[in-house]
């Protein structure tokens, strides 16, 4: 298995397309997470778009996301958590891959990114999300939006990255507080091999399934 250099993926300026839409969504249907709306979703608009080519866990098994993403124009990428300021490697990889997303996730992305970098499509209206995917693809959007796209990839490749993310929060932590001698950075699943961690982390996704539901009973969901 190859892994370009950090150097020769920042170098990389030709980026040949063969082929037009893919995507990487597992077989998981979980409700108690978004895994049941994004598999909806994604089987839709798969049975419409014979385009699409359709990547994943019980799907089509790959052993690199660059066999999904490099040699595709348009990535579907659907966040498994809707919440502002909340996109994942999801929406990054498919900058890094320079595809031009079709992203149902963060509703403020553009904060971070170039509004023209992306496309939004609704989650909870597949027919809506076909139509614009549709028409996007007919009218060439990825040749339009080649610039954004590269903007976008250079800021997850030289700002959002997860070196230049922990150099950001250390220095803050330098100008305005305390660094904790011995602290380390840990991923979830090491501290879910916690109890009370496990517990903190059900109580953050039952206290987001009410607020999701507030949203929707008064109109303001995405």
């Amino acid at each position: 298995l190859y892994i370009k250099p950090m150097q020769e993926i920042l170098d990389q300026k030709e980026f040949p397309k063969t082929k037009m839409l893919s995507t990487i969504c597992s077989a998981k249907q979980h409700t108690h997470t978004m895994h049941k709306k994004r598999y909806d979703l994604t089987r839709y608009l798969a049975d419409r778009l014979p385009e699409l080519d359709w990547f994943g866990h019980g799907i089509r098994e790959i052993e690199n996301k660059t066999v999904a993403m490099d040699d595709y124009k348009y990535h579907l990428c659907v966040e498994n958590h809707l919440e502002p300021h909340h996109w994942t490697e999801k929406l990054s990889d498919a900058f890094v891959a320079m595809t031009l997303p079709f992203y149902a996730g963060d509703p403020l992305a553009t904060e971070c990114f170039p509004q023209e970098s992306f496309i939004p499509i609704p989650l909870d209206n597949p027919q809506k999300a076909l139509e614009i995917i549709r028409k996007a693809m007919e009218d060439g959007e990825y040749e339009k939006r080649l610039p954004a796209i590269r903007a976008a990839r250079r800021l997850v490749l030289e700002k959002y990255n997860m070196f230049a993310q922990t150099a950001a929060v250390i220095h803050n932590h330098r100008e305005t507080g305390t660094i904790r001698p011995g602290a380390m950075l840990k991923g979830r699943h090491v501290l879910r091999k916690n109890p009370l961690n496990a517990l903190r982390e059900l109580a953050d996704t039952l206290a987001y399934k009410i607020r999701s539901r507030g949203r929707r009973g008064t109109g303001t969901g995405a």
